[in-house]
């Protein structure tokens, strides 16, 4: 599946791109932004771990339920190679577990003028989700945070609603054929 990600108050500043592919065990997440990546704040490369509030910087996310289900999941990854997952019981509901499950995270910066990260889920790397990797189809929403130098931010998905960026939002929820 591919999507073109527009900006919430229509800023044409950045192309963001993205793409899912099934996997044999999982899925390949591909976000591609174009345009002047320079001016993307973009916070140091760490390990790989998990770590809270990532939204409030440069980042990446998926939102993932089942069709007809109320409960969701949401990634977060961060070009520093953090990542954090959260369940939903329902919109905002989150579930008290915490998910220590490291997805496979690489990024690249390419010719100063597009900035990629990949991310690949599997059921190895994420157990908690394998109703997931089952389940045909799934609704998903991804959605890009990024942070300019001048501290301003710009906020990325398929389709918005509302009067303010809200990717919990199910109404923007797109269906996803795992079998694609």
């Amino acid at each position: 599946m591919h999507l073109l990600l527009t900006e919430f108050l229509g800023s044409k500043k950045f192309q963001v791109d993205f793409n899912m592919a099934r996997m044999e065990s999982g899925f390949q997440l591909i976000y591609r932004v174009k345009g002047p990546v320079q001016e993307i704040k973009l916070p140091p490369q760490k390990s790989p771990s998990r770590k809270e509030g990532l939204w409030r910087e440069t980042c990446f996310e998926i939102f993932m339920s089942k069709s007809g289900s109320s409960s969701y999941a949401e990634w977060n990854f961060s070009p520093s190679l953090e990542w954090c997952l959260f369940s939903f019981k329902s919109y905002r509901e989150k579930l008290n577990e915490v998910i220590e499950e490291n997805p496979l995270i690489q990024m690249k910066i390419t010719l100063k003028s597009e900035l990629e990260m990949r991310v690949n889920i599997s059921a190895s790397n994420a157990v908690s989700l394998t109703s997931f990797f089952k389940a045909d189809p799934i609704e998903i929403l991804p959605a890009s945070i990024l942070e300019l130098h001048d501290g301003s931010f710009l906020y990325y998905a398929p389709r918005h609603q509302g009067s303010k960026p809200d990717f919990h939002d199910r109404a923007c929820f797109l269906n996803f054929d795992t079998k694609e």
